[in-house]
């Protein structure tokens, strides 16, 4: 299988400078080279080779998938190409790595005595005109060498993308949603089971889960404070889901199961974490995650949804919901 890879190195491979080389005994081809005080290494294509494959080359730092760029069929012992020629075959440079020679700020040379210590600051820009979505990442590692032969790798790596916007919509696809009526009776016995099940999805780890209940009338920009209160902006107070959490007030391996852990749907039996129980009315559900690195205290902070809900003695048949992303 033919794939596309880019290679951080030590030494670059073979020192080629060719933009289309062939090394046939271990069917790596040499695509573009990169060679700078920032990033020394290698685009390469790779016949049939894995990651752990790979790694095992000699002055190898690290391997990655190019995703930036195309294949197309290659052309039979196409070697030793002219450097100027190679755009109008084989791969269309979009590596984005030679974006990254010119962004960065490196420090004069240092040089220090036995028991000497001095601070140095490497400044790196983020990368421009890549693709946010793709949560593009780069990095390498700045080579601290002595005088007596030895070499110190420092690795860095930073995102090149805005990690709190590219994580504001936390849900696969339509998640999260609500698979019932919106009026309940709380009935749990068999054939006439009655309450709300909640089902989710999540892209990212979360803080944070929260399903909360609220009087019929509650507005998330009016009424949102963190933490709730019952008795306070319309918050009467969080739902249980189904566990066995509340049996016991910790964890003892020669007791208990630790494979009997909580999984989704998430299953309301309509009674609230003060213990008490619902009683008929009408209220407002609110379900929501809190974004990674979010301060919960805003209202934005959250992704859910809301739904007004009427408790009933028997099953009902009305249903007001809103999802906010």
């Amino acid at each position: 299988m033919r794939c596309l890879w880019i290679l951080s190195a030590l030494a670059l491979v073979g020192k080629a400078t060719a933009q289309d080389t062939t090394d046939e005994d271990s069917r790596i081809r040499v695509l573009k080279t990169y060679d700078s005080s920032i990033f020394s290494g290698a685009s390469l294509e790779a016949n049939n080779h894995t990651l752990e494959s790979l790694l095992v080359l000699p002055d190898i730092v690290a391997f990655w998938p190019n995703t930036k760029a195309t294949l197309i069929a290659p052309v039979k012992r196409q070697v030793a190409v002219d450097p100027s020629a190679a755009s109008a075959h084989a791969v269309h440079w979009a590596t984005g790595v030679d974006k990254l020679h010119e962004q960065a700020s490196i420090p004069n040379d240092i040089v220090l005595g036995p028991g000497e210590e001095r601070r140095a600051e490497f400044v790196f820009e983020v990368p421009e005109g890549v693709n946010q979505t793709a949560l593009p990442a780069y990095g390498s590692r700045v080579l601290v060498k002595g005088s007596k032969g030895e070499t110190v790798g420092v690795p860095y790596q930073g995102l090149a993308f805005d990690l709190q916007k590219q994580m504001e919509s936390p849900f696969h696809g339509t998640y999260p949603w609500l698979r019932s009526t919106s009026t309940f009776s709380f009935e749990l016995a068999s054939g006439i089971q009655d309450f709300p099940m909640m089902f989710m999805k999540v892209k990212w780890g979360t803080r944070e889960v929260r399903w909360d209940i609220y009087e019929s009338d509650y507005e998330e920009a009016r009424d949102w404070e963190y933490p709730p209160v019952p008795g306070r902006q319309g918050f009467i107070g969080s739902a249980t889901s189904w566990t066995s959490a509340g049996k016991t007030s910790s964890f003892h391996p020669a007791r208990h199961n630790a494979s009997d852990i909580f999984s989704f749907p998430e299953t309301d039996f309509g009674k609230l974490s003060d213990g008490s129980v619902m009683t008929p009315g009408n209220y407002t559900m609110r379900f929501a995650v809190l974004l990674p690195f979010a301060d919960p205290q805003i209202s934005e902070s959250w992704k859910g949804l809301t739904a007004k809900f009427t408790v009933l003695p028997k099953a009902g048949n009305s249903k007001i919901s809103r999802r906010w992303y």
